[in-house]
């Protein structure tokens, strides 16, 4: 029974030892810019293959931790990245300490008038880990944008891992 003890606090230590690090980013923003892409103004956004953040500004709305932050601000543009190709792998837009890494873009809706995105990546904020985030993006001109970006939380699965592994020691210490 003393093994089954051991074993189970090692896990729990090897579990607790893993959160020591920053915490992850919880919440979620909206931002609003100008938009460049690879069309002639007089052209359409169903010729659109390549999208530039030439100017990004935080809006209202933000959630979490990203809450306190000044998001009115102008920030960095981004990267240009192809809607067609392979992902760039490089950060997408900064602002205010926060940026947004692109790993992987879909193509929800594309015709004249309208371009919907949506896509997964990696949001880093001063003083945080690295969180998975989802992201969307809409336009309905060549000009400007509006896209969110929400943190991803911790899977449950971990969460139910760590209470079952807590009820196992609960278990073995009422049996000893």
């Amino acid at each position: 029974m003393k093994s089954v003890i051991k074993v189970v606090s090692i896990c729990v230590l090897a579990f607790l030892s893993a959160g020591v690090n920053a915490a992850t980013i919880n919440g979620s923003f909206g931002i609003t810019g100008a938009l460049g892409t690879n069309v002639d103004p007089s052209g359409s956004l169903a010729d659109v293959t390549d999208i530039t953040l030439s100017t990004v500004y935080g809006t209202e709305g933000s959630t979490g931790d990203t809450g306190g932050v000044n998001m009115f601000s102008t920030g960095a543009g981004g990267s240009t990245e192809s809607l067609s190709g392979p992902l760039s792998g490089t950060t997408f837009f900064t602002i205010e300490g926060w940026s947004f890494s692109l790993t992987s873009l879909a193509v929800l809706d594309q015709k004249a008038g309208l371009l919907n995105l949506e896509g997964t990546g990696v949001l880093s904020g001063d003083g945080f880990d690295d969180t998975n985030a989802t992201w969307t993006f809409s336009t309905s001109s060549l000009d400007s944008y509006s896209m969110s970006i929400a943190a991803v939380p911790v899977p449950a699965a971990v969460w139910l891992f760590g209470t079952g592994l807590l009820g196992l020691v609960g278990i073995a210490r009422r049996k000893a």
